[in-house]
């Protein structure tokens, strides 16, 4: 599975994607303890992608056309 974040800042998404793989974590442990365990190799294709954007802009290097072109490669 893929999550893409999309961030304004690459600081400030990559750490949104250690929150939230630390808050996934959690919820799987305390999931694990209430006996339901994780499928089997969910981490390991488990994805999370950070892609800056100006959401504000169409256009552009950083814009939302880049961004989707960017998706469109991965």
């Amino acid at each position: 599975m893929t999550l893409v974040l999309v961030c304004r800042s690459q600081a400030k998404g990559d750490k949104t994607r250690d929150l939230l793989l630390a808050e996934h974590e959690l919820l799987l442990q305390k999931r694990a303890n209430n006996g339901v365990l994780a499928i089997e190799g969910w981490w390991d294709q488990l994805d999370i992608q950070v892609q800056t954007c100006d959401q504000s802009s169409l256009g552009g290097g950083n814009g939302v056309l880049a961004l989707c072109r960017r998706l469109q490669k991965t």
